[in-house]
């Protein structure tokens, strides 16, 4: 009897689902929510950094982000260079 549950238990265990990983950084959860609500979303690496910047700038208002939450969502929309990550936005106030 004993050997039946310690069998039982051990196939439940290896059973098991691995943990749940997300390649996605957290700001594409963000973007997904709240992007696209009064427009069409942009794809990510379809315009420039600088580009993003300027268009950015004018939701700073409607959009009530951290300024790391900018600088995050302007690294995952900028196009980058050769598949290199793009470099870290600046974010002028």
């Amino acid at each position: 009897m004993k050997r039946a549950a310690f069998a039982v238990a051990l196939g439940l265990v290896g059973c098991s689902a691995p943990a749940a990983t997300s390649t996605h950084p957290p700001i594409e959860a963000t973007y997904k929510a709240r992007c696209g609500s009064c427009h069409m979303r942009i794809e990510p690496g379809s315009h420039s950094r600088a580009a993003l910047e300027t268009a950015l700038a004018r939701h700073r208002n409607r959009l009530r982000l951290t300024e790391t939450q900018w600088g995050e969502l302007v690294d995952f929309l900028a196009a980058t260079d050769g598949g290199a990550p793009a470099p870290a936005a600046s974010v002028v106030e």
